[in-house]
């Protein structure tokens, strides 16, 4: 059996002193894929975001690799959050079905006329 690259171990993230995800507890070894999936407001994004180190942990272990990152930050963890809407500095962006100029033909500048 291949040594998990993520260990979660009864992690518990509160936001305005209550639990949003409670004593979740798993292990993902390289090349495995996890799903989260349930309905809105169950703590998915929330234990994504801590994983990432952007929440914080009031209780368990996150293990990534070899390493206790649970209270390590972002930027030294290997690990990412992406939202699944593209966000940049707190403004929705566009997806490419928003833009029709995205999907317009490409002209060079010798066919568009006066140039």
């Amino acid at each position: 059996m291949t040594a998990p690259q993520l260990v979660l171990d009864d992690v518990t993230v509160r936001h305005g002193g209550r639990d949003v995800v409670r004593a979740v507890s798993c292990a993902v070894a390289a090349g495995e894929r996890l799903a989260l999936v349930g309905p809105s407001g169950t703590g998915k994004t929330s234990l994504l975001r801590a994983i990432a180190g952007l929440d914080a942990v009031a209780a368990g272990t996150i293990r990534i690799g070899a390493r206790d990152a649970t209270r390590l930050p972002p930027e030294q963890r290997g690990a990412v959050y992406l939202h699944q809407e593209p966000v940049l500095l707190g403004l929705r962006m566009p997806s490419p079905t928003d833009c029709s100029i995205a999907s317009a033909p490409r002209h060079s500048p010798a066919a568009i006329p006066g140039r």
